[in-house]
């Protein structure tokens, strides 16, 4: 069959997510093509794409993608013989193996999965705000897998959750949805889909971006603490309206802040009589950004990621302080955080 590199280097980006990397099964880790799909599988996500195709084989993930990716030509074409696929352009000619043992075999599962999701209504149409509610409470969940539902954002009703008993982070979305909970980890790569629709199974969320692109990931099990902002702030006043400038401030300082993967960076905000001082550092230096503020009050530090600050800011500009605890409030966006102690 000939193919459109661009075209295939897409889909296979795409469901790249989906391979296993610790190979829990030798299938887990390929490229899974059917005639009209391609999936991936890891045992706890599964991301299928559209994809025509004559054949049908999987193939070792990262050596497939490395010798689509170096190809020169626009088109090339993928042939299958005997227990190898064979590649081919006019730069370019490889071989790799398809053979996999019975037992190690995904396939059946994926195909599980899409009859799972086959049935009248099973669709519903996603909160339009459901990608954004999430990319803003993801940081908030517990990194730690062995903390159970709090590594997971919990939906109910309208609401998204999540905490590490340090931070709470609550969204309220447009309309209601039935209630999950979904693994913080899954969900930092479902929001790149920027799904439309969703669907549950047994022990699956199913999410279908626009595209057609199906991201399934495993659900969790257990009783999420729902009521964690009962009663916090009733009656506070806001302390203070973070100015509209302070947003590229903190902008401008990301690169510095430590921490190598996005949801780990942090920096400190310290906010003092007339200013907000924004520092980040790490071993080579640091920056400090200082911005004009009205605030009269008792001096406070806390830390926080600046990529989230940053999204935060963009909703919530109003803050309160109660009690060694401070709140970002919106109308339909709350981050409680644990001021630490001087």
């Amino acid at each position: 069959m000939k193919v459109q590199k661009l075209n295939l280097l897409s889909i296979l980006t795409k469901v790249r997510p989906g391979l296993a990397k610790k190979e829990i099964v030798e299938q887990a880790s390929h490229f899974i093509f059917t005639k009209t799909d391609i999936a991936t599988f890891n045992d706890r996500v599964c991301i299928i794409h559209p994809f025509e195709s004559d054949i049908e084989f999987s193939v070792k993930g990262d050596d497939f993608y490395k010798i689509v990716d170096k190809i020169s030509e626009s088109e090339f074409e993928i042939t299958l013989e005997d227990d190898s696929i064979k590649i081919k352009s006019k730069s370019t000619k490889a071989k790799l193996s398809t053979i996999v043992g019975e037992t190690a075999m995904i396939t059946p599962m994926i195909e599980n999965i899409k009859q799972s999701m086959i049935g009248k209504g099973f669709w519903q149409t996603l909160p339009s705000d459901f990608s954004d509610g999430l990319y803003l409470c993801a940081f908030s969940a517990s990194k730690d897998l062995s903390s159970g539902v709090k590594s997971c954002c919990a939906i109910r009703k309208d609401g998204l959750y999540t905490t590490d008993n340090i931070r709470v982070s609550t969204y309220i979305m447009e309309k209601e949805m039935k209630e999950l909970l979904l693994p913080v980890r899954d969900v930092i790569s479902l929001i790149n889909y920027q799904p439309i629709e969703y669907g549950i199974s047994e022990n699956w969320a199913h999410f279908r971006s626009k595209e057609g692109v199906i991201f399934n990931c495993k659900i969790m099990k257990g009783e999420y603490p729902f009521d964690l902002l009962n009663g916090l702030f009733e009656d506070a006043p806001v302390t203070l309206e973070f100015p509209t400038n302070l947003r590229e401030n903190v902008e401008a300082i990301i690169s510095f802040a430590e921490g190598e993967e996005e949801v780990n960076k942090c920096i400190s905000v310290t906010v003092e009589k007339g200013k907000i001082v924004c520092k980040a550092e790490k071993e080579r230096g640091e920056i400090i950004k200082t911005v004009e503020s009205d605030y009269e009050g008792e001096a406070f530090t806390f830390l926080i990621n600046p990529i989230f600050l940053s999204q935060v800011l963009k909703k919530a500009t109003q803050f309160v302080l109660l009690d060694g605890k401070g709140m970002f409030v919106s109308s339909n966006f709350y981050h409680l955080l644990v001021l630490p102690e001087v």
